[in-house]
């Protein structure tokens, strides 16, 4: 009950499920004694069912329509540490992160059947209907860096240069 006695709010409790993996592996080899080669991997693979921290399970229980939330998103790196001298040292590294985020990937013509066509006008923010449509995002970035650094004593300088490319994808 509510302050407005034409007026009830219904609140309740939504079931929801966070699945998460995160499997990762690095690998150090060393080349000879003066190169070293470095390399590591990860992959985060998330799925909300229903996507819970965007406000988007069903409004009512029993409602079809929900958002669901799933993501893939790839983290490679690989450098090579080379020591040129006893007082030059380059490292060059590359890397690349990517994937596909999507939002809402569950949702079809179905999810808007299930009042039998009936035609409902919301009160304030009541709405049965959680989503319209899909989405779909990506920004896969790329980086080479490499770096020189000239040992002198206890002083030291870095001299290098970094490439950064960055993509977008967004369908909706």
């Amino acid at each position: 009950a509510t302050s407005d006695p034409l007026l009830n709010d219904y609140v309740w409790l939504s079931p929801g499920e966070l699945i998460e993996r995160q499997p990762t592996v690095r690998i150090d080899y060393n080349l000879t004694d003066n190169h070293r080669l470095s390399g590591s991997s990860a992959i985060l693979w998330a799925t909300r069912d229903p996507d819970y921290l965007n406000n988007a399970d069903g409004r009512f229980p029993g409602t079809p329509n929900y958002r669901l939330f799933t993501s893939r998103r790839p983290i490679h790196t690989l450098s090579l540490r080379s020591t040129l001298t006893n007082r030059l040292v380059n490292e060059a590294r590359v890397g690349f992160t990517g994937g596909i985020t999507v939002w809402y990937g569950n949702v079809a013509p179905s999810m808007f059947n299930w009042m039998d066509n009936v035609v409902f006008t919301p009160y304030g923010n009541s709405s049965p209907y959680t989503v319209r449509s899909g989405q779909r995002r990506s920004t896969p970035t790329e980086n080479i860096d490499d770096t020189v650094t000239w040992i002198r004593g206890s002083h030291s300088m870095s001299f290098g240069t970094s490439f950064t490319n960055i993509g977008s994808f967004y369908r909706n």
